[in-house]
């Protein structure tokens, strides 16, 4: 009798890893023209300052803004018209609220003009409205990871070009143009040797801008890094991008990007609690820290070593808040939209004529300036009801694939937060629309979760089986036997 033998049962081999250009382009399998437009915007944005420079036109003032137009109106043409474009939730009620009060300082008869109302109306909501872009464009984790490795690669490129950025080209270029002058007189300081270092801005509007969208781009890097599932190269790729980014952040001088930075890593490190996040990047920021002093003979040092002072850091937050408490105490309701002259464009100012603008360093003084004690109740819900659901969103979402894209995006909405105070992180160009872009979503990623309706990638259409179509009458499809109801 032969002995009977038994095969092991063959597993399916596993899928291959996607190599790196189908991760970089990954967003484009989700709806090539809408993905490509959003895609286009934000690299628009990283280079907003720069073009603005060398082709000063109005066009050109608004060209990010229309590439986000057009992706807003094909999602809204999409989406279906028994589809709210404002996801539902407590961010996108508080949302809404924003939107009425908006439209009421708008209709009422406050001092600004009209001009002047809807150019400022454009500043309050229009970075908003990328909440709910993102919503409703998320279709799988392949495709938001495309757009992280889009702004790593964007963030190398801006930080490179910031490295060869010179005092000397920056001063002649201020002496060739006026308004170039008065657009970059602040990126200039004195150290405490009285030697004059600039802030460098590479190609964006300001040195705080650079600095901002680095340190959150730079957290979305790391998030990558330290995901369980990346692969070694990858990991390796990551950090040598890192180095570049956090050089250029301390080249901005701005002390408020360290400050959110040092948060969102205490964030990530407590999430993934690993040793990547506690020692190696804390370490390449030291790193960076002093390769940049080297470079402007300690300044940079200098200026850093101030965010270690607790009153420096009280009164950099404080002055804006004073002046927009000085003109509520007479204005109690605000001055109107526009009235802070926030988001208003250098070439409508010439138009309309109107000078009476009260200036606010920071969003949180230009909100009580325009909108008084109403505004600041209403953005302050805004931004509570954004924490909070980025805090149930990072728990729900623990130990699932979407941890990785749940971390970087809670954690960039709770660095803008501590940026409000003194500067634009949720209406400013690019960060503005990255913030919200990304809260968006989180939320759609974690209502498809727990639905159980989660998709890790595209399906790939050389692959997917088309349906088998119905046989066909001469007015409409005849139903299939087996799947007819029954009466």
């Amino acid at each position: 009798m032969t002995p009977r033998t038994f095969k092991s049962p063959t597993l399916p081999p596993a899928p291959p890893r996607p190599s790196l250009a189908e991760k970089f382009l990954g967003f484009l399998r989700s709806g090539p023209v809408v993905n490509g437009t959003v895609a286009l915007a934000i690299t628009v944005g990283f280079f907003h300052g720069w073009i603005k420079n060398h082709y000063p036109h109005p066009v050109v003032t608004l060209l990010f803004d229309a590439m986000l137009i057009v992706a807003l109106a094909a999602v809204f043409l999409q989406k279906g018209s028994r589809v709210s474009f404002i996801p539902p939730g407590s961010v996108g009620n508080a949302l809404r609220a924003l939107y009425f009060i908006c439209f009421i300082y708008l209709v009422l008869p406050f001092d600004p003009p009209l001009l002047v109302s809807l150019a400022a109306l454009r500043g309050w909501c229009f970075a908003t409205l990328t909440f709910g872009l993102g919503y409703h464009m998320t279709r799988n984790l392949v495709q938001v990871k495309g757009y992280f490795y889009l702004l790593i690669l964007l963030g190398v490129i801006v930080s490179i070009y910031g490295m060869y950025q010179t005092p000397d080209e920056i001063k002649k270029l201020m002496a060739e143009d006026p308004d170039y002058a008065s657009r970059y007189i602040t990126s200039f300081y004195a150290s405490s040797s009285g030697a004059g270092q600039m802030r460098t801005f590479s190609t964006f509007v300001s040195a705080a801008a650079f600095g901002g969208t680095l340190a959150n781009v730079i957290i979305f890097a790391v998030a990558l890094l330290s995901a369980p599932d990346a692969p070694k190269w990858e990991r390796r790729l990551i950090f040598l991008c890192v180095l570049p980014m956090t050089y250029g952040m301390i080249l901005s001088g701005s002390r408020t990007s360290l400050i959110t930075l040092g948060v969102g890593l205490v964030l990530i490190a407590w999430y993934r609690r690993n040793i990547v996040n506690f020692i190696l990047i804390p370490v390449a920021i030291v790193a960076a820290i002093k390769i940049a002093s080297i470079a402007t003979s300690g300044a940079a040092a200098e200026r850093f070593g101030e965010v270690f002072k607790l009153e420096d850091i009280f009164y950099r937050n404080w002055i804006p808040f004073r002046i927009g408490l000085d003109f509520i105490s007479e204005n109690p309701f605000g001055g109107g939209l526009g009235k802070s002259g926030y988001s208003i464009p250098t070439f409508l100012k010439f138009r309309t004529g109107y000078r009476e603008f009260v200036q606010a360093d920071g969003d949180i003084g230009r909100l009580m300036v325009d909108f008084g004690i109403v505004g600041l109740v209403a953005f302050g819900w805004l931004l509570w009801v954004g924490m909070r659901t980025g805090y149930q969103h990072l728990k729900q979402l623990h130990d699932t694939p979407l941890g990785t894209i749940a971390l970087p995006s809670a954690a960039c909405f709770l660095m803008s937060v501590i940026g409000f105070p003194s500067g634009s992180p949720f209406l400013g160009i690019p960060l503005g629309v990255m913030t919200w872009f990304f809260l968006g979503t989180l939320q759609k990623l974690a209502d498809e979760q727990a639905k159980g309706t989660f998709t890790e990638s595209a399906p790939d259409p050389a692959t997917t089986a088309a349906p088998a179509a119905p046989a066909k009458k001469f007015l409409y499809y005849q139903p299939d036997k087996n799947t007819r109801p029954k009466r």
